[in-house]
């Protein structure tokens, strides 16, 4: 007698796929297995998009369709201009025909622009994909992070400004300081001055 195996294990055991439905079999696992990937890149948080060499949309997923402020039948199809700010096309452009061999990949940081004017930062990370058949195209992953350069700006910012005035702080007047004598060019004179009861 078989030995009783729990319910899990037991599905596990499948008897072998005649020769003949084998080829049958392969291609509805190919079939499911893209559903189920197309459900998990439209079910998340982070934008793909699938772009030919020739940089036109050919597939994207609702949260790209989000960052874009487009609708996807606006974008499948468009060039990839039409998401990128003006001034950030020629940066995008350029490093697009820069990033060849070895390893055919890409990450950048640009704006793009919505259709009402509003813009935001985006960190894209492209692979270039060769199938076996078709013409081969770019994987790309497109982040929101707005609110991240935002957050980083401002830290930058505090870094050297004085909280209660907002003009420069000690810390730049150092670097400065610093910067000018490693130039070492003619002489450098400080000017400092004490205000009575500024706080």
């Amino acid at each position: 007698a078989l030995m009783a195996l729990p319910q899990r294990e037991r599905r596990l055991i499948t008897p072998p796929v005649p020769e003949k439905d084998q080829e049958r079999v392969r291609a509805l696992a190919a079939i499911a297995m893209t559903d189920v990937l197309a459900a998990g890149i439209d079910s998340t948080p982070v934008g793909f998009a699938f772009i030919s060499v020739d940089r036109r949309l050919l597939d994207v997923n609702d949260a790209f369709c989000r960052i874009a402020g487009r609708t996807r039948c606006a974008l499948i199809g468009a060039a990839t201009a039409v998401v990128w700010h003006p001034e950030d096309f020629e940066h995008v452009t350029e490093r697009v025909a820069t990033a060849g061999a070895p390893h055919n990949s890409l990450e950048i940081e640009a704006r793009v622009l919505r259709p009402g004017g509003e813009s935001r930062w985006v960190a894209v990370s492209s692979l270039l994909i060769t199938p076996d058949k078709g013409e081969p195209y770019y994987y790309s992953l497109v982040r929101d992070v707005t609110e991240h350069r935002r957050d980083r700006e401002m830290l930058a910012h505090h870094a050297i400004h004085d909280a209660v005035t907002g003009l420069y702080n000690r810390t730049l007047l150092v670097d400065r300081l610093e910067t000018a004598l490693e130039r070492g060019r003619g002489g450098i004179a400080v000017v400092l001055a004490d205000l009575d009861r500024f706080k």
